[in-house]
């Protein structure tokens, strides 16, 4: 089981709380950064036994919609 954090946290908040919850869970995870405009979203694989953290930031109520295609 690995475990992967899939965060969108443009300020880098967001991110230091999904930091702090993985690794609590398993120091050695790994982070797809949806705001790194290099990422070749076709490479990410997620087994069906994978802890997937996913974060990202709520501004007055609502959550960014992301569109992964």
């Amino acid at each position: 089981m690995a475990v992967k954090r899939i965060v969108f946290s443009p300020t880098g908040g967001t991110d230091n709380v999904a930091k702090l919850i993985a690794n609590n869970i398993n120091k050695d995870h790994s982070t797809i950064d949806l705001c790194d405009s290099t990422l070749d979203l076709k490479k990410i694989r997620i087994d069906k036994n994978d802890t997937v953290i996913i974060a990202m930031p709520s501004y007055g109520g609502r959550a960014p919609s992301i569109a992964i295609n």
